[in-house]
């Protein structure tokens, strides 16, 4: 089955829209048209219908309320909207019955404007709910322009009551859904189509529409009896919308959950390898082989290179319960490892360090088998001008930390599958911080490696790590 277009799905929303806003309004008609309406005023099916509809609606709300403490996102946004829509459907006609309250029985004026106010207010809570789930930065003038709409919309209505001519505030008030609406789809950042709450919401937003053309309808002359059932109607179709919200979030953080946890296994098994990779047996050997050596020389050397190898056992057992450490704890290790290296080298190794920028985060101990691999494979001891040069700069992009070598090279894009420390060094970066770093060699032109951090990186990963 083939996929359907853009276009007709848009279409198709905009036509569930309509269908949401004008069901009610066919109802009348219809029932106007047959001189039903006066006879189905509630028959024990209907009466059962709303007393379920509110229930469910209730229900709904309990829920909302409870996800506002349980989950640490912003939930009363959800709460506050179905609060609203709440108010508006008990004030109709379909609920005030319900609870044996007539609309003859209380000031049909007052609660026809309750109504339309906490329908503004829902109107409101929409724009709000949009912007904080879309991050759409609207304008500071727009805003105060929407948020002023709501209230003249209420004042003008009520000023219109009076003649039985609210229902021209409310038609005007319409535009401010459907603009809404628009404002939404045409933002550039968002994929409304596949979004997980526009939709939904925008079916919310129109059928409650429909609900209040209904009570506008009624409240203002154009029918001479309510048709019972039309509110419930609606309050349960917002029900079941709720419903299915609810069902793609549970859907949605069971797969984040899973997500999660495959990346915590991943990363467990990428570090329990890259630190099985650093710790070699062979280099361990050497380097007490070459410390036992100083100390049959010099008792003084042997101390020192004794302390050395302890600082670096100890930075490799950190690392197995540490993340991420400053830059300038990683040079901190890299110096104590090129000085244990010089210890077993008849030629010490020249590496250059050229440092503009330290104040950031790493994978700890993720640049030392960048460093193996060129002292092991780029031969440049064996040149007299032969150096690894590692440096960090900040810029307007951000960080960049290179690492370089002008030994003999290879070909970048035949690195060796034995080649396990320099793969699960390139995975953790991939799997802290996002960032995949760039081998850079050809055979005769050295290697280099750069790694980039761009702003928001940095300070993503400084956000995490004071958490």
């Amino acid at each position: 089955m083939s996929k359907i277009s853009p276009k007709l799905k848009f279409a198709l929303i905009v036509l569930a829209n309509l269908a949401a806003f004008l069901t009610g309004v066919v109802v009348i008609a219809v029932l106007n048209a047959t001189d039903t309406v006066s006879s189905l005023y509630f028959t024990g099916f209907l009466r059962y219908f709303t007393m379920i509809a509110a229930i469910l609606f209730i229900v709904i709300v309990l829920v909302d309320a409870y996800a506002m403490f349980a989950i640490k996102t912003s939930t009363h946004h959800s709460l506050l909207l179905a609060l609203s829509v709440l108010v508006c459907g008990f004030l109709s006609p379909d609920y005030l019955a319900l609870f044996k309250l007539p609309p003859d029985s209380l000031s049909v004026t007052l609660v026809t404007l309750l109504q339309y106010a906490a329908f503004a207010y829902f109107i409101y809570r929409v724009k709000v709910f949009f912007n904080y789930s879309y991050k759409l930065n609207m304008s500071l003038k727009r805003s105060i322009c929407y948020n002023a709409s709501c209230v003249l919309s209420f004042a003008l209505f009520a000023a219109l009551f009076f003649v039985k001519l609210h229902y021209i505030a409310f038609m005007l008030f319409m535009i401010m859904p459907v603009e809404l609406s628009c404002y939404v789809t045409r933002n550039p950042a968002i994929n409304c189509f596949n979004s997980f709450s526009y939709r939904p919401t925008q079916f919310i937003m129109f059928s409650m529409c429909g609900l209040m053309a209904v009570n506008v309808a009624y409240s203002s002359g154009f029918v001479s009896a309510y048709p019972f059932g039309t509110t419930a109607f609606y309050i349960f179709t917002i029900t079941l919308i709720y419903g299915f919200i609810y069902v793609r979030f549970v859907r949605r953080t069971q797969k984040s959950e899973l997500a999660n946890a495959n990346y915590r296994a991943s990363y467990e098994h990428i570090k329990s390898k890259s630190l099985q990779a650093q710790i070699k047996p062979h280099f361990v050997f050497n380097v007490l082989s070459s410390i036992k050596n100083l100390y049959h020389l010099d008792t003084a050397s042997g101390d020192y290179a004794m302390d050395l190898f302890s600082k670096h056992l100890r930075a490799q057992v950190e690392a197995a319960n540490t993340d991420l450490i400053p830059f300038e704890n990683e040079l901190e290790h890299i110096h104590i490892f090129a000085d244990l290296e010089n210890i077993r080298k008849e030629k010490e190794l020249n590496i250059i360090f050229d440092i503009d920028y330290t104040d950031f985060l790493i994978p700890a101990l993720s640049l030392q088998p960048f460093i193996e691999n060129a002292i092991k494979y780029s031969k440049i001891n064996e040149k007299e001008d032969g150096f690894i040069k590692i440096s960090s700069c900040y810029d307007d992009n951000g960080v960049l930390i290179e690492i370089s070598d002008n030994g003999v090279g290879f070909d970048a894009n035949a690195v060796s599958d034995n080649s396990y420390g320099i793969r699960n060094s390139m995975e953790r970066f991939r799997l802290l911080t996002g960032v995949t770093p760039e081998i850079i060699s050809s055979p005769g032109n050295g290697c280099s490696v750069k790694i980039r951090f761009d702003k928001t990186t940095l300070e993503k990963l400084n956000e995490n790590n004071n958490c």
